[in-house]
């Protein structure tokens, strides 16, 4: 199927409680687009159980901190306090880059990788903020696999990256996730996939925790060099498409047999 389209995918799949997982590039390096805003939600958890920060503490909207491309604060009124939490919700479940910005002044790109570092992520780091094209133009990127974000997951399910409440707040915040065209686009009506989805051009990511009567299992997959870029087709482009119905092929073969 992945053959179909032009580019490099990688997949990784693993059912929770089980040794068999399914690797495909599960190595290989992607650009992270907003995958990245996973490891930036685990590090404001730590610091949460460490007592660093708080989620309800208040954060000001300025007009300095607006950035463009995906979310909704930089259409909001500068001035505006938000709690934290809300903060985080919006850069997972629609993405908001502005708020990612934001979460990432308040808890540190250093902290970011010395965690991720920690937890075995070998191909995971935060180089730049997000739509910060100067920086990219200096060959800054946020990069990381599909093992990686996989095995992230999964101790976000295992309960071992966090505590048990802050692993379940992460989860629970996935779980909200307003952009539904991969993982969960052909999956029956119901399934809960907590789950963040990245994408800029040429390059489609989803990743995320399917939950079924089965039991959890982790669906991580990642595109680059696709020829169709970032279509705004309805189906999302080609990428979109294959991880879609990649993600149906893998739930038939584990859960409806």
């Amino acid at each position: 199927m992945m053959s179909r389209v032009d580019g490099t995918f990688g997949l990784v799949v693993k059912a929770i409680g089980k040794e068999e997982e399914l690797d495909i590039n599960g190595d290989e390096v992607f650009p992270a687009a907003s995958i990245i805003k996973l490891p930036i939600l685990v590090e404001a958890l730590r610091q949460r159980t460490e007592g660093n920060l708080s989620l309800d503490e208040p954060i000001l909207l300025r007009d300095e901190n607006k950035v463009g491309g995906s979310g909704v604060l930089k259409e909001l009124t500068a001035g505006l306090a938000l709690p934290f939490a809300d903060i985080l919700t919006l850069m997972i479940i629609v993405s908001d880059n502005t708020a990612a910005n934001i979460a990432i002044r308040r808890v540190g790109m250093d902290n970011v990788n010395t965690h991720m570092k920690q937890l075995g992520l070998r191909n995971t780091i935060l180089q730049r903020r997000l739509m910060d094209f100067e920086a990219r133009n200096r060959g800054l990127e946020n990069l990381t696999s599909p093992r990686d974000m996989a095995g992230l997951l999964q101790g976000l399910i295992s309960r071992t990256v966090l505590d048990e409440e802050n692993c379940e707040k992460a989860l629970n915040i996935m779980k909200r996730q307003q952009i539904r065209d991969r993982i969960p686009r052909y999956l029956p009506i119901g399934t809960q996939v907590a789950h963040k989805t990245g994408e800029i051009a040429g390059i489609r990511h989803d990743i995320g925790v399917v939950f079924t009567e089965k039991g959890p299992y982790v669906f991580s997959a990642m595109s680059k060099d696709l020829r169709d870029k970032l279509s705004r087709t309805s189906s999302g482009g080609k990428g979109t498409e294959l991880i879609a119905r990649v993600s149906r092929t893998v739930f038939r073969s584990l859960v409806a047999v």
